[in-house]
Order: structure tokens, then C-alpha cells, then sequence
């Protein structure tokens, strides 16, 4: 069988990488993956290994090892971690002659340094061994485009898949030709039901799932603003509503970006009203299960509301980032007033006014997301056969 290569992978500890796996599996059929991660305990726990090969993505060498400080002292002199990337991640790209390596890389360009460096040494390092990269699903915010080194590197890219509109419109403003335009492919994952887990969630009743959790890309400062609005806006639900309240955890991948840690304090403070609950973490075809049984979603998290937009739940998304404003504009055709921007100064009264004016217009905002989301997953069809179009039989 064809196999593809897949690095970037952070962890099933954030179930948004493993829901792109997932649906990317889904969308080449034919394939084998192979995913160079950088947790593979986490993705067996959630049963990654089930679908694709996993290797680790870097080689763990002994601190006071000889080419640890080798490569340190490099560092120290050059200022830069050419000589690290080197022997850490050789398992990517010491055979990559001929094949194609996809690069999940969402928005991990809005990230640091270090991480905009790594991912500039393999796609080097790839391409001067005769294979090539393709970026997918990339949303990559205004301001990034201004650092010429990276911009250089995007260039480099056999090919860009931008996951929405607005980063499509950006690449082309910048002058990356390569470029096109296709849905996340974790659109393509499948929901699996987990009904011994859910005992919580009853025929008769209508549920709010709320994910919230720590904010990525160095917005921490937001976190506490973040949390007093979703804090005030369950007090809100339970207040002028019958509806019960599912919090699900999406992410859990360290101490500042943990759903579990934030979904518990809010749990721990409503729980007395007997109609918040807060859902244990599963795998990501299960969480989408779970989203797919509510009359509306509020998340912070992309991939969770991509679980509500295929299941045709309404969903309310806590926006940071381009990623977010250009899915909802493509879908809808226009981002407002499906997005609430957490960096606004109103944050905590437009939370609940756009979170009523979706209550509202759950029936005709379900009701568009049907007759929508057909069209809108054709796209995914062109992600294979570009696939197809830059292979290599090996």
C-alpha cells in the first residue's frame, strides 16, 4: 500500500491533532500514514496506533551525552539549533528520498521561535533529500507573513493547504503561489458512541457543551477574562433556561492549556444545581459523539467546534486567532455572530448576547448547516488528489 508521512504531531493530548489524523486517514484511502509524534504514550491511550504506524519524532539523548553537549556547545558559538535539530531529528528526515511528508501544521506558525525554527530545518533538510512537503491546514495569522525567514520557508512548501479562506487570501498576498484552499480534513473523521459514559445525558433533556481551557500562543493573559465570561454565562443558562450543561474537555496537553483543570473549577462551583456535568475525556471520534447530542456548543477550541459544524449543531466559537473567523466565514459567509472575539473589551456581555441570539436561531442555524455541509466537504476531495498528483512510487 501507498504510505504518506505525517510530522508535527504533538499529541492525542490534544484531540484536535488526533482528530486530524483521524480524518485524514478517512480522506486518503489507500494509504498508509505514518506519524512521527512527539508523545506516543498519549496517542496509544487513544488508540492512534490503531490506524497508523507511530514513530517518535525526536531521539531522546542522555543529558551529558557527547553529542547532547556537542550540540550544545555548537549552539553556544553559532547561535543555532542547527546541529541539535540534526541528531534529534534525524528519524524524520535521514529517508526521505522520494516520499512525501505532510506537515500537520494548523496554526503552528502563529507559534515561537523554536517551533518556526524546527519546522524550517526539516523542510529543508526533506527537500535536500529529494522528498517533498506539503503543509495542511494551515491558518497562519496577518502578522507572521512580516518575518521574511519564514515567509522564505513557506515558499519552500511543494504545497500549501490552507484550511480557510483568509489564510488562502494571505499566502496569495504574499506571494505563495503553491497554495489552495480545502476544509480540515479532521471534518472527516467519523463520531464513534461511547454509550457507557454517558449515562449523564437523557432523551428528555437539551444540553449545552461548553469546552474551555487554557489559551494557546502565548495569550495567557486572557485566561482569567475568559473564564469569568464563560463563568457568567453558565450562571446565565442556568438561570433563564431548562438546559443542562456538558462540560468537555478537548484538550489536555500540559498545565496551561488542560480543559480538565478549568472545566472542573467551574464544574466543582455549579455542580449543586444538579444540571452541570462535566464529561470525562475520550478519544476524539467520541468526543464528536457527544458534541453531535447537543442543541448548541460554546468552545474555545477549533476542532471542537469542526466536531459541532459536521454534526450541524450550532456552535458559538471563543475566538483568538484567524483560524476561527475563517472557518465560520466560509461556512457562513460571514464570521459575526458566529465568533466572539475573547480579546474584546466586552467580552463577558457579548458572550451572552451572541450565545442568546444562537439560541434563538438554533432551528434555522441547524437547519443551514444540513443543506451547508455537503457542498462545503466536497473540498476535502482535492486534498487526495494532490496527494495523488505529487507521489513517488518508492
Amino acid at each position: 500500500m501507498k504510505k504518506v508521512y505525517v510530522y508535527g504531531h504533538f499529541s492525542s493530548a490534544n484531540h484536535g491533532n488526533e482528530a486530524l489524523i483521524r480524518g485524514l486517514k478517512n480522506v486518503l484511502t489507500g494509504y498508509d500514514l505514518e506519524v512521527f509524534t512527539l508523545d506516543k504514550e498519549s496517542d496509544r491511550k487513544f488508540e492512534l496506533d490503531k490506524i497508523c504506524f507511530l514513530k517518535d519524532m525526536k531521539r531522546e539523548l542522555p543529558r551529558y551525552s557527547l553529542r547532547n553537549i556537542f550540540g550544545y556547545a555548537l549552539y553556544l558559538l553559532s547561535g543555532s539549533d542547527y546541529f541539535r535539530y540534526k541528531i534529534e531529528l534525524k528519524t524524520v528526515f535521514e529517508k526521505s528520498e522520494n516520499k512525501i511528508f505532510i506537515l500537520e501544521m494548523g496554526d503552528q506558525y502563529c507559534e515561537g521561535r523554536e517551533v518556526l525554527d524546527m519546522y524550517h530545518f526539516l523542510n529543508r533538510e526533506i527537500h535536500l533529500r529529494g522528498g517533498r512537503t506539503i503543509g495542511l491546514g494551515c491558518s497562519i495569522n496577518e502578522n507572521v507573513f512580516k518575518n521574511h525567514k519564514v515567509l522564505a520557508d513557506l515558499q519552500k512548501y511543494d504545497l500549501m493547504i490552507a484550511r480557510e479562506s483568509l489564510t488562502l487570501d494571505l499566502l496569495k498576498k504574499n506571494g505563495i503561489s503553491n497554495c489552495l484552499l480545502a476544509p480540515d480534513v479532521a471534518f472527516a473523521m467519523q463520531a464513534v458512541e461511547e454509550p457507557d459514559k454517558l449515562d449523564c445525558i437523557k432523551s428528555d433533556k437539551q444540553y449545552i457543551g461548553i469546552v474551555v481551557g487554557g489559551v494557546a500562543q502565548g495569550n495567557t493573559n486572557r485566561y482569567e477574562i475568559l473564564i469569568k465570561g464563560v463563568d457568567n454565562l453558565i450562571e446565565h443558562i442556568i438561570g433563564s433556561s431548562e438546559y443542562e450543561i456538558l462540560m468537555i474537555p478537548h484538550v489536555n496537553a500540559g498545565s496551561y492549556l488542560n480543559d480538565l483543570d478549568t472545566e472542573k473549577r467551574l464544574y466543582e462551583k455549579y455542580k449543586v444545581s444538579n444540571r452541570v456535568f462535566l464529561i470525562e475525556e475520550m478519544r476524539a471520534d467520541k468526543i464528536r459523539y457527544i458534541i453531535s447530542k447537543c442543541a448548541l456548543v460554546v468552545t474555545l477550541r477549533t476542532h471542537a467546534s469542526i466536531a459541532a459544524y459536521a454534526s450541524f449543531v450550532p456552535v458559538l466559537v471563543l475566538g483568538y486567532s484567524i483560524k476561527s473567523r475563517g472557518i465560520a466565514k466560509d461556512i457562513f459567509g460571514e464570521y459575526e455572530p458566529y465568533i466572539v472575539d475573547i480579546f474584546s473589551e466586552d467580552f463577558c456581555r457579548e458572550i451572552i448576547e451572541k450565545f442568546d441570539w444562537m439560541e434563538r436561531n438554533c432551528l434555522e442555524v441547524r437547519k443551514y448547516l444540513r443543506s451547508r455541509m455537503p457542498e462545503y466537504l466536497k473540498g476535502l476531495d482535492i486534498v487526495k488528489t494532490k496527494v495523488e498528483e505529487l507521489y513517488i512510487e518508492e
